[in-house]
């Protein structure tokens, strides 16, 4: 998987702009009003995180089923 930093270190971040749909709109800001995030920003930060731990689990779970064939176990 990939390294993080700390969850204690600031990491540096990058402005991206991105077009969604407004009812994603919607339910970031109705995320934000109810206090499940902090902001719009931080739960895009979050969901994004989720998806790319999800595809390394795949990618390494992948691998592991191809030792497992070419190994005959």
């Amino acid at each position: 998987m990939t390294s993080r930093k700390s969850e204690n270190k600031k990491e540096r971040m990058k402005l991206i702009s991105v077009h969604l749909p407004e009812w994603m709109i919607a339910k970031l800001e109705e995320f934000v009003r109810k206090g499940i995030y902090p902001s719009r920003s931080e739960a895009i930060r979050v969901a994004l995180h989720q998806l790319i731990m999800k595809i390394e689990e795949a990618e390494i779970n992948k691998k592991s089923e191809k030792r497992v064939l070419i190994l005959g176990r």
